[in-house]
């Protein structure tokens, strides 16, 4: 019955992408034959994960995933590029940022400045 939900799903253009995290959520354990049975039927075995995330709430969803955990498969510098130094140091204020750097990175400042 699970199964036959799945590829009534995946007949449907969009479905699978739409309400593929919903099927998931509720019958984790057939992640693996589900994505299967889209790759056989030609349809995009990746998932539009927004729809549920948009269910959930963002806040909750990076909550439960973790802040660092979500960073650390983005990438660090990624996810400052994303954000942008100048907001960066916007929010952390200059003084906070020089009083976190090293003396080795201190020093090597103040001969970048000169």
């Amino acid at each position: 019955m699970k199964l036959q939900l799945a590829q009534v799903v995946l007949q449907q253009p969009g479905w699978w992408q739409r309400y593929g995290a919903f099927l998931l959520l509720f019958h984790p354990h057939l992640k693996q034959e589900m994505e299967h049975m889209a790759q056989l039927s030609g349809t995009d075995a990746e998932i539009d994960l927004r729809p549920l995330i948009h269910a959930v709430g963002l806040p909750v969803a990076v909550r439960q995933l973790g802040l660092k955990q979500i960073i650390d498969a983005v990438g660090l510098k990624r996810a400052l590029e994303e954000v942008g130094l100048k907001q960066v140091i916007a929010e952390f204020g200059l003084e906070e940022l020089l009083a976190s750097l090293t003396p080795e990175q201190r020093e090597g400042l103040k001969q970048r400045l000169q």
